[in-house]
């Protein structure tokens, strides 16, 4: 699911709220079955852990510039990755998109680009370490 969203970002520049729906509820209920993380208290954790990072960037961002960084989607795509990581690689993921995405920047001067595909990359980047 999160191959799609990337997908559809790069290609729209948005995702359907549906996807983001099924990709929140299926996070969630992995956490409330069990099958995903130790505890749904880790799980909670380790997301507050993964966005933290997105959310003081965006309220930076708009406290100087009155423009959002990430959009809602992305936020809410943040969300339902964090449930899936523990608290050490959360911290790896989000450290790790936000710098690919600032070096991608930076480097082809675009100011405004889809975020999901760094998120995807840094979470299979994730899954091969």
């Amino acid at each position: 699911m999160l191959s799609v969203s990337s997908y559809i970002d790069m290609v729209r520049r948005w995702v359907p709220d549906c996807l983001i729906f099924l990709f929140s509820g299926v996070s969630v209920y992995g956490v409330a079955s069990g099958t995903i993380g130790p505890s749904p208290e880790e799980a909670f954790m380790a997301t507050g852990l993964f966005v933290f990072p997105f959310i003081v960037i965006n309220g930076f961002s708009w406290l100087k510039k009155k423009v959002w960084v990430f959009a809602s989607g992305d936020i809410y795509i943040a969300l339902s990755i964090g449930l899936w990581l523990d608290k050490t690689t959360a911290v790896m993921v989000a450290g790790l998109s936000i710098l690919l995405a600032l070096l991608y920047g930076s480097v082809f001067r675009q100011p405004h680009f889809p975020f999901i595909p760094f998120l995807l990359f840094s979470f299979l980047m994730n899954g091969f370490i």
